[in-house]
């Protein structure tokens, strides 16, 4: 199959065009700068050369024209990630309104299976007992997920109208290679060079982005059809998340729990920092943010797992790839783990 991913320079993008070609299909991608494609996908084995690229952005319709025509099956893995309150007209129109566009163009074009990364986040607050494939979109806790529950709700309205989109919504995604050092690679390296972190109370769910590009790769060889799939993977604590890491990494990291109106009024705190302050360190943290952590509900997300085949791997593995990866690439020294447990690999 000759398939278009969208967001190949991001976390989820390009591990999915390495799944995808590694499943033998050819990759067509839309993007806004090619430049970054070579930083992005080099690492994960992949030639530049061996794609066919449209240059152009999610806001541009004949970019979108161009991008889909030709090309048997659609993989949107675009978005605009943000924690900040002055993004979230730019978030509404990426998430939302060139999302819809994509996909209804796609819908237009295209014969095979139609997927569109969404988020949990879409989903709360909720307020059943358990969230799984059935449970409908909620109205979201802050802009990001305002605007991906927006978005969860359009996909709706194309299935109900019988076209074969699929939406994936997956917990927090981690895991080795990641180009735009997003949330909970921020946090692991915030981690390891503080050794410790204070931490929120609360439950929340953590998917290889590997696993999650396999899954990718799998549902879109299946027959086109309609669902909406949660991917939540390992269920955690933050403070067994700060655990795990110390057992693997053998480094000594300590972590405090702080009650959940310290984190709110923090995660508030950051925001005001954020719009009154030109330059604020890059840190996981709003008051949506911890909102999302103190409503992430149970979640069921066998479906996927039976629909494609795969199990999540061990979060023992992630971390120890993730930390690797962190090693190899500088953003953590080899003084940060304890080498007579982890491996310091080559850079």
């Amino acid at each position: 199959m000759h398939i278009l991913v969208t967001g190949c320079t991001g976390f989820v993008g390009s591990h999915t065009v390495a799944a995808l070609i590694d499943a033998g299909h050819t990759v067509r991608v839309l993007v806004r700068t090619p430049a970054k494609l070579a930083p992005a996908l080099e690492p994960l084995g992949i030639s530049v050369s061996s794609l066919d690229i449209v240059g152009g952005t999610l806001t541009d319709r004949s970019a979108i024209k161009a991008a889909v025509e030709g090309c048997d099956a659609t993989i949107n893995a675009a978005a605009h990630v943000s924690l900040e309150q002055r993004d979230e007209t730019t978030m509404w129109r990426i998430n939302v309104e060139a999302t819809r566009a994509l996909l209804a163009a796609a819908i237009r074009t295209q014969p095979g299976p139609i997927i569109t990364m969404s988020s949990l986040g879409a989903y709360v607050p909720f307020s059943g007992a358990v969230l799984n494939d059935s449970s409908p979109p909620s109205e979201g806790v802050g802009p990001y997920s305002r605007s991906k529950a927006a978005a969860l709700r359009d996909v709706v309205r194309f299935q109900e109208g019988g076209a074969p989109v699929i939406s994936i919504a997956p917990g927090g995604i981690w895991g080795p290679n990641d180009p735009g050092m997003g949330d909970l690679a921020t946090a692991l390296r915030m981690l390891f060079r503080f050794g410790g972190d204070v931490v929120p109370r609360g439950t929340t769910y953590f998917i290889d982005v590997r696993d999650l590009a396999v899954c990718l790769a799998t549902l879109v060889e299946k027959e086109p059809t309609a669902h909406r799939y949660v991917l939540a993977g390992h269920e955690e604590t933050i403070g067994q998340f700060v655990s795990r890491a110390a057992r693997v990494s053998g480094r000594k990291l300590w972590s405090r729990t702080v009650p959940g109106r310290l984190t709110s009024g923090l995660g508030r705190g950051y925001d005001w920092a954020r719009e009154h302050f030109a330059f604020v360190p890059q840190v996981p943290m709003s008051a949506e943010s911890f909102r999302l952590l103190a409503a992430t509900p149970k979640v069921d997300d066998r479906a996927v797992w039976t629909a494609t085949g795969i199990a999540p791997r061990p979060m023992d593995e992630t971390m120890a790839d993730t930390i690797a990866w962190l090693l190899r690439d500088g953003i953590i020294d080899a003084k940060h783990v304890n080498p007579s447990v982890f491996a310091v690999p080559m850079r």
